[in-house]
């Protein structure tokens, strides 16, 4: 089973989709089940860093 997360930005000037992260699980374990620390660790690290990323080029620059 494959677990795509996307990460959907939308402004006023349409929408932007990224891939954050692909999950694999080849076995059906239910020690399988969810997500691990280090997953979860990993996961929230890469949406903080898209989401600060596209808040800041949202803020207007110093144009002198």
């Amino acid at each position: 089973m494959k677990f795509l997360i996307h990460l959907i930005a939308e402004s006023e000037v349409g929408q932007q989709v990224q891939e954050i992260a692909c999950l694999e699980r080849k076995e059906h374990r239910l020690e399988d089940v969810g997500l691990t620390l280090r997953e979860a660790k990993k996961l929230l690290g890469a949406i903080q860093q898209r989401m600060v990323e596209q808040q800041v080029e949202g803020i207007p620059g110093d144009s002198t």
